[in-house]
């Protein structure tokens, strides 16, 4: 990131952020992804830790977090394998809900 970049942090809860000191570049905003609008486009990169595996609209979320992006943007997922474990399998990664295969 360049001296002019932005960093845009969302949470559903950001309390667990707003205590914290962060650089003036650094914004920090409550936002449900699922309802909200996005508080931005043309992200040169879109991040989401564990956001997709907890919900049922995760395939038009993730439609919504492409849409972010700038043209060549990057859009880092990070999720866990619920086939690794039965316990998640059974509650958070139905097939039903399951985002296409990238195979």
């Amino acid at each position: 990131m360049g001296p002019d970049g932005e960093v845009t942090v969302t949470d559903l809860e950001p309390r667990w952020a707003a205590s914290r000191s962060r650089p003036a570049h650094v914004r920090l905003l409550r936002h449900d992804i699922v309802r909200d609008p996005l508080p931005g486009r043309d992200y040169d990169l879109v991040h989401a830790r564990l956001v997709l595996l907890h919900l049922p609209e995760r395939l038009s979320v993730l439609r919504r977090l492409v849409s972010a992006l700038r043209p060549g943007g990057w859009l880092v997922l990070e999720e866990f394998d619920c086939g690794w474990t039965p316990v998640l399998a059974a509650f958070s990664c139905a097939p039903s809900t399951s985002l296409p295969s990238a195979r």
